[in-house]
């Protein structure tokens, strides 16, 4: 049994852990208990949150994973308050009508922060997720992982799988994609891990948004919606605005906006802002949950 390493953080920004790892920007979390359970920069964790998430526990199997790091995967640097007005003052160029709605379903007490994950594991993951439910997107994504016996890692009597790098999936048939019922998609995860080049990959976070999305739709099953949650949720690129079933409906209502989502994506850029992906969370959340 490894040995587990305790360490607090106190949280002086808005912060919901709920709403932050249940919100479709990561698949890989499991609330046990009242306790979260995930993976890190490639270490399991547990995170306690404690006083309405003021105070957070930390649990983990390595000495060096504490506050700073997981501050810094949280997003917990972010201004949530200098994000909504940059969303405000582009609105009050042109679209004043959604003011006073906007300065309800933007709020920073909402708690929601972009998650700093890997970019690697976000292309294989959106890649995978095309007309799935969250729920089921889990379960496949959990498979998948525990196909590698050696990416697994013991903390207080529970299992983590860490992600597989690109390296082991190389060792992965298209069949054995199959039989963990990817179906059409398991052609495009072959491809992929045959085609892309890692180190590209990671070099993009410093580049433009046009240069991201135009290098990751080069590939089979990539398309505009996919590419942009890479971007927003692996490459920390808050310019990306990836549009599902739910931002369409949202952008038709309010906005009468319609189209695909290349379109719409520079609809809600032109709408929102250099922040429009932060904010597109916020909008994914209202509209999933409003009643």
């Amino acid at each position: 049994m490894s040995r587990i390493y305790r360490d607090e953080i106190t949280i002086h920004v808005p912060l919901d852990l709920n709403n932050t790892l249940n919100c479709g920007q990561t698949f890989r979390w499991n609330k046990i208990n009242g306790e979260w359970h995930g993976v890190v920069n490639r270490q399991p964790v547990v995170l306690i949150p404690k006083d309405e998430n003021r105070t957070i526990t930390i649990k983990s199997i390595s000495p060096e994973f504490r506050q700073q790091e997981l501050a810094e995967y949280l997003g917990l640097n972010d201004s949530l308050g200098a994000i909504k007005a940059s969303g405000m003052n582009a609105l009050k160029r042109g679209y004043e009508h959604f003011v006073k709605e906007y300065d309800k379903i933007v709020d920073p007490d909402t708690g929601i922060r972009l998650l700093r994950q890997d970019p690697w594991e976000m292309v294989v993951e959106y890649l995978l997720s095309t007309q799935m439910n969250i729920t089921t997107i889990k379960k496949r994504i959990e498979s998948l992982c525990s196909l590698f016996k050696d990416n697994k890692v013991s903390m207080d009597y529970n299992d983590y799988y860490l992600f597989p790098t690109r390296e082991q999936l190389a060792g992965i048939k298209e069949e054995d994609y199959r039989k963990l019922r990817f179906g059409y998609r398991s052609k495009w995860l072959r491809q992929l891990v045959e085609e892309m080049d890692i180190n590209q990959l990671y070099q993009l976070k410093n580049q433009k948004l046009e240069k991201k999305l135009r290098f990751l739709t080069a590939f089979p099953g990539i398309g505009f919606k996919v590419a942009n949650c890479v971007a927003l949720f692996g490459l920390e690129d808050f310019r990306a605005f990836p549009v599902d079933v739910w931002i369409s409906r949202f952008m038709e209502e309010f906005f009468s906006k319609s189209g695909n989502s290349e379109k719409l994506m520079v609809e809600g850029q032109r709408i929102f802002g250099d922040y429009c992906g932060y904010i597109q969370e916020y909008i994914f959340y209202y509209i999933r949950n409003r009643v």
